[in-house]
């Protein structure tokens, strides 16, 4: 069994029970498209670092072109048009989340090892395929971004252009900052379909838990499965409105091989009206 010797160690997803109930019989996690935010004003936050980012991507000379001609707009819809991510929070048992991601209180909220989603999401896969995998905290405010863009200049190495544009998509507006959200993204880039065809299999080996499929190779899941004494999965809790009872979920994580998560249920007094 897992001991929480440390809250904050674990991180949460709230989803509707039949989306809970798919992720556990499948022991996959699948990342959705960013464009899928309910933050419109995400994608026009960019320019408010149109001239630093330019002078950052310039200096690092990860561009072949004159800094004026060099489009910024691009750069940042291109992040999130290929990018896939997972929505996680601090927010422990949240009645707002709950509203929001989890079917008005009647959903789940699912518990993973922030530990081990910073390990997976920070590996290092500089190979044919390339994720740019990242793992961070969304930024709300002004000064929040700015320290951000200010972290973004310390970036050095090979890739360091994926791994500043993963980071640009952490940005989001003031009104959402009750949400305490990290984000797990990856952004697939890659030449070719040929290339995933010749390079997947031995990819997804190599670097399981992260797994790339679809018919265009434009999909990406997460295994969380137990794999002896490792559990991603530390807790399930049940929304306030749910009619599921703990012993029948404790039944179907068992069922379906999880056997070290534990269930619980919402501590939020709430009516059904």
């Amino acid at each position: 069994m897992y001991k929480k010797d440390n809250e904050s160690n674990i991180i949460w997803h709230y989803c509707s029970y039949k989306s809970f109930k798919k992720i556990i019989k499948s022991h996959l996690f699948k990342l959705s498209s960013i464009k899928n935010s309910n933050d419109p004003s995400e994608l026009e936050l960019y320019k408010e670092y149109d001239k630093d980012l330019k002078k950052l991507l310039y200096s690092i000379k990860t561009i072949d072109c004159n800094i004026a001609d060099f489009d910024l707009k691009e750069q940042f819809y291109d992040t999130f048009y290929k990018s896939l991510f997972i929505c996680l929070t601090e927010n422990d048992d949240f009645l707002p989340m709950w509203h929001m991601y989890a079917d008005s209180c009647r959903g789940v909220a699912l518990g993973f090892k922030k530990t081990w989603i910073d390990k997976v999401f920070n590996i290092t896969c500089e190979d044919k395929i390339e994720l740019y995998p990242h793992f961070g905290q969304v930024r709300y405010n002004k000064k929040e971004r700015n320290e951000l863009v200010s972290e973004l200049r310390t970036i050095k190495g090979d890739y360091c252009l994926g791994k500043i544009k993963a980071r640009l998509a952490l940005f989001k507006d003031e009104h959402y900052s009750y949400e305490k959200e990290w984000r797990a993204t990856v952004k697939i880039d890659i030449a070719s379909q040929e290339q995933y065809r010749e390079n997947t299999q031995e990819f997804n080996m190599q670097y399981t838990p992260l797994i790339v499929a679809g018919k265009d190779y434009d999909q990406v899941y997460l295994s969380i499965a137990e794999e002896g004494d490792n559990c991603p999965l530390v807790e399930v809790k049940l929304g306030a409105l749910s009619k599921h009872s703990e012993e029948c979920v404790k039944e179907y994580l068992k069922k379906n091989g999880f056997t070290k998560s534990t269930v619980s249920k919402s501590s939020i007094p709430y009516r059904d009206k």
